[in-house]
């Protein structure tokens, strides 16, 4: 039996559990997990659910561009107005996903956007998204507005959000005039944690749903995912031979992140690798192969 992923869309939710839409909401009520904002570009802004080792990264194109500092963020509510929580997320919308899981501690992958610089590791401390509550929905797009219009000066170091909110309050002040703007900013292809369907009785998981990460759009496809997990293991245990490398992976490859930063390990066996590659198409790396690389990557570095 492959494990399942550590997210579902809704639509997967739907498709795969007995869970009502107003279930899900209750259940994402409850859960109350954590939201901040990263900056991506003029044409977009990175979403995300932060939930114990994993976040899911969204992509939502607007005009405009926000830039909340990643460090030191939490969950706020200004007087009603913006409200960072998961109950929101979990609406319908029309937010188009570009990709999917990645373990909390590994960087970001170069393709995930064209204009993402991975330059900062993601780690316990640092959380990705914004979200504002439904009942907000006419004026979302003027909220966005109003911070994208005095961001500038903020870099990932500073945040934005302090003790008191001052800041925040500061920025929407500033921007009064493009406040009034009443475009609808809905969100979509929600994700629900898999360990939260369990909670609510929803054990039975179809073996067509798996643990790989998902990208409509390819943009963080990766050509050869095995490459990427000899390159960790070699850096890792520089001093181990291959078969050392091997028994290794074995032994460690579901308990540390560090091993497969994409998720996409389903099974290592004393002859092969078993993972999920495009398309949630099965594929096999076997030993022989595994040796040929480790030998091949050793003589490069």
């Amino acid at each position: 039996m492959l494990k399942p992923k550590d997210f579902y869309r809704l639509d997967e939710v739907e498709e795969h559990f007995s869970l009502t839409k107003s279930e899900i909401l209750d259940l994402a009520e409850n859960r109350k997990l954590q939201f901040s904002v990263r900056c991506v570009d003029k044409k977009g802004i990175v979403f995300s659910i932060k939930d114990k080792r994993r976040i899911g990264l969204c992509h939502a194109t607007y005009n405009g561009c926000l830039a909340i500092g990643a460090e030191n963020t939490r969950t706020l509510s200004i007087e009603g107005k913006v409200e960072f929580s998961i109950g929101a997320i979990l609406e319908t919308s029309k937010l188009n996903i570009y990709s999917s899981e990645y373990q909390l501690g590994s960087k970001m992958p170069n393709r995930i956007f064209a204009e993402w610089n991975p330059s900062q590791s993601l780690n316990d401390t640092i959380t990705y998204g914004f979200v504002f509550e439904p009942s907000l929905q006419d004026t979302k797009q003027g909220v966005i507005d109003v911070i994208a219009a005095s961001v500038e000066s903020f870099t990932s170091k500073q945040p934005l959000i302090t003790e008191e909110g001052n800041v925040l309050l500061s920025i929407m002040e500033k921007s009064k005039d493009v406040f009034s703007k009443t475009e609808k900013f809905e969100l979509h292809h929600s994700r629900v944690a898999h360990q939260d369907l369990v909670k609510l009785g929803h054990t039975h998981i179809s073996s067509r749903v798996f643990k790989n990460k998902k990208s409509p759009s390819e943009l963080v496809s990766i050509n050869h995912p095995p490459h990427i997990l000899i390159k960790n293991l070699i850096q890792l245990q520089p001093l181990m031979i291959p078969s050392e490398l091997w028994k290794f992976l074995q032994n460690n490859w579901e308990s540390r992140d560090d091993l497969d930063p994409n998720s996409i390990l389903c099974e290592v066996t004393n002859d092969y690798i078993r993972w999920m590659g495009k398309n949630d198409l099965e594929k096999k790396l076997s030993y022989k192969s595994f040796k040929n690389r480790v030998i091949e990557f050793k003589k490069i570095n």
